[in-house]
């Protein structure tokens, strides 16, 4: 998540300095521009009433997931008990994250993970591994049994 943190266009869709304008004519390709990104701009309407569509790249396809904004949260600190931002006014981390978690069933299946497939899932771009440095028995790390 921290790749989206550092480019906007890949967490809320358009292009830097673009504001969405309900007047707007809107051609190709700003439709396309709209519909990109994991929270796209052309969904931005409804987070007035609570709801997010957060989109996600499953089984090469774009998925949009509906997410209310009601967060698991401890009972003592209020808190979110997962996945949250430093700025404790930001969702967007929880967001994505209850997003997976209702793509893969529950929370708990959200383990571990690669960052390469998680860019993936996120920007919808096929990321490459490039390993540095082999271990010391000459296999990638990821073929160790």
């Amino acid at each position: 998540m921290s790749v989206l943190a550092n480019r906007d266009e890949l967490l809320v869709g358009g292009r830097r300095g673009m504001e969405y304008d309900k007047d707007m004519i809107v051609d190709k390709e700003i439709a396309s521009l709209l519909s990109n990104g994991v929270y796209p701009p052309i969904f931005h309407k409804f987070r007035s009433i609570g709801l997010y569509v957060i989109r996600i790249f499953i089984n090469f396809q774009w998925v949009y997931i509906l997410v209310d904004e009601r967060i698991p949260c401890d009972t003592h600190t209020r808190k979110p008990i997962f996945g949250q931002c430093r700025n404790i006014n930001e969702l967007w981390v929880s967001l994505i994250e209850k997003a997976f978690a209702k793509t893969y069933g529950c929370y708990e299946n959200l383990i571990s993970g690669y960052v390469d497939e998680g860019i993936q899932e996120l920007t919808g771009m096929q990321p490459e591994k490039i390993f540095l440095k082999d271990d010391a028995s000459g296999v990638f790390p990821h073929k160790v049994i």
